[in-house]
């Protein structure tokens, strides 16, 4: 009798674990995001991002660093 309510338990933990598992893999998957348009930087011609790039006279830029050496 003892054990049977032993695998009982054994089996209810085993249920709620996985339960509780499936649970939160599938509410933290993100959506996937919407494709980004791409900016070739005028120094090193490095693909990066619109959103991260840097706007200089000459073009766009993938770090200060690359304006600064660009740019006059």
């Amino acid at each position: 009798m003892k054990l049977l309510l032993l695998l009982a338990a054994l089996a209810l933990a085993l249920w709620l674990w996985r339960s509780g598992r499936a649970r939160t893999s599938s509410g933290s998957a993100a959506a996937p995001s919407q494709p980004q348009d791409m900016i070739a930087c005028a120094c090193c011609q490095v693909h990066v991002p619109a959103a991260e790039s840097i706007a200089g006279q000459r073009g766009r830029y993938c770090c200060t660093q690359h304006r600064q050496q660009s740019e006059p």
